[in-house]
Order: C-alpha cells, then structure tokens, then sequence
C-alpha cells in the first residue's frame, strides 16, 4: 500500500474517508431497522457504507503504523492506536446488520412483484 496519495500521507485521507462514511453506515443501518419506509428508499445504501467502513478500517490502521513508524511513538499515538484497533470488529458487526436489512429488502422486494404463471 502506499504511504502517500497525491503527494500526502495516506493516513489522514483515509481516516478522513473512515471518520465521515463509518458514523453515515451506522445512522443509515439504524434508520434501517426502525424505519420501513426509509429502508425501502436507502436500498442497499447502508450495506454499501458499512462495507465501505470496514474496508477503510484497515486501511486506516494500516497507513496508520506505516506513519508511526516515522513519527515516533509518544502516549498520544499509542492512544490513538489502540482506540482504532477496536474499531474494526464494531464495524464487522454494523456491516452484518447492514447485510441482514439487505437481505429482508430483496425478499420484500421479490415478494411484490407480480407472479406470473407460465403459458
């Protein structure tokens, strides 16, 4: 993986990426499960955001050591680590909610369509 994007470090754009889609997958999954109408309009949207977040996770932690590496490592950065290494089985979890609410909107979807019988 590379340490740089465009010229930056490649830790802050992805954890950048992590911090806006990660609380966007949970707020989208839990409008999923209390709310019909909004799981029919957001479709697969929250299966796609959860999906998107556990894959920036390790991306983020990743980049993440590679830039402590060349930092240093003081209190902070050890705190700061830890916190995103707990991240990530949260993340498992929302992504299977996510994949769950998917599942009951193709079957709701399936079970609308019109049968047809054959001739």
């Amino acid at each position: 993986m590379p340490d740089t994007l465009f010229g930056l470090p490649a830790h802050p754009l992805y954890v950048h990426a992590t911090v806006v889609i990660i609380p966007m997958a949970a707020l989208t999954v839990a409008l999923s499960a209390i709310w019909g109408r909004f799981r029919t309009w957001a479709g697969y949207l929250p299966l796609g955001l959860s999906v998107a977040g556990t894959v920036l996770v390790p991306l983020s932690t990743s980049s993440g050591e590679s830039l402590q590496e060349q930092v240093g490592e003081t209190a902070l950065v050890e705190k700061h680590a830890d916190m995103a290494e707990g991240l990530l089985p949260w993340l498992l979890i929302l992504a299977l909610g996510a994949l769950v609410f998917a599942i009951i909107r193709w079957r709701d979807r399936g079970s609308r369509e019109p049968h047809r019988t054959p001739r």
